[in-house]
């Protein structure tokens, strides 16, 4: 994912869509980000962890695809100006990392407490 944020903030390998295509990524990313949404509230209040993992890894997918979708609409639409692509897509970037780092922690302590418990009883 990081190797991914790079090759998009370095902007050398950037392509031009229609704009068809680009509604269509933004459908298919906000349609993946609100069932990810739903689908980790849902099973955080089930209390089933498995599925609670696998809404998180979910939800990490359509933030990336978020961060995909930021730089083909300012490529498309943006009319060339590499000022607001230069600002906009290192924090888009930063931000989506900043949260696969926490959820994948969270992950992890959550794991190592239900694993204690399991081990005391």
């Amino acid at each position: 994912v990081s190797v991914m944020m790079f090759i998009l903030m370095g902007g050398s390998n950037s392509i031009k869509h229609h704009e068809i295509i680009v509604i269509t990524l933004a459908t298919y990313t906000f349609t993946s980000l609100t069932f990810a949404i739903i689908g980790s509230i849902k099973h955080l209040k089930q209390g089933n962890r498995v599925y609670f993992c696998a809404k998180i890894i979910s939800l990490t997918s359509a933030s990336v695809s978020l961060v995909t979708l930021t730089n083909t609409m300012l490529i498309t639409f943006g009319q060339e100006q590499i000022l607001v692509r230069s600002i906009i897509l290192p924090i888009l970037c930063a931000a989506v990392a900043i949260f696969i780092i926490v959820c994948a922690v969270l992950m992890i302590v959550k794991a190592n407490i239900e694993l204690k418990r399991l081990r005391n009883e």
